[in-house]
């Protein structure tokens, strides 16, 4: 029998990594970034509101990024809302998120969760577009609330079907 072994390397290049501890200090906040990686939640105009790929529920995507002491316990819960004007629930997200201390690119040096998607269930693509709103999101452990952020935008859907990936229509 023949064994084969495969040896592969990667590199960084830039900056210099940071260590896991340089994330795990100072005070806890929360950055919510809208459609993922674009501008923070609480300087965003507008957020983009699709269909996800497997259907369901349309959706908003925000990219979970973290800073601070969390004591090396980084399994966390994202909750949070979207309301309208009148103060209506229009979207939410429960769902769990275990962050990684980022040793290098746009977050180096800050906890980074992946994306929370707000749902709104019940809802259409139609109704929500060009809709003046506030999100809400929080990062809780055990039900105590760690950071929060809020910010207010307008949703914008791609219009004329379902949205395949945010900001792009299913041919």
């Amino acid at each position: 029998m023949t064994r084969w072994t495969l040896l592969f390397a990667a590199a960084c290049s830039g900056a210099t990594p940071v260590e896991p501890a340089a994330c795990d200090q100072g005070a806890i906040t929360l950055d919510a970034r809208v459609d993922a990686e674009g501008p923070s939640l609480v300087d965003a105009d507008e957020a983009h509101v699709g269909t996800p790929p497997q259907g369901g529920a349309p959706y908003t995507a925000f990219g979970i990024v973290a800073s601070g002491a969390l004591g090396g316990e980084t399994l966390l819960q994202v909750t949070g809302d979207v309301r309208d004007a009148d103060g209506v629930v229009l979207g939410s997200v429960e769902q769990n998120t275990s962050l990684i201390c980022a040793n290098a690119g746009p977050w180096a040096g800050r906890w980074y969760g992946g994306e929370a998607h707000i749902r709104y269930w019940g809802q259409t693509l139609a109704a929500l577009d060009a809709r003046a709103v506030t999100a809400t999101l929080a990062i809780e452990r055990a039900g105590v609330e760690l950071a929060a952020v809020e910010g207010q935008f307008t949703l914008v859907s791609s219009g004329g079907g379902d949205t395949f990936l945010v900001g792009e229509v299913r041919e």
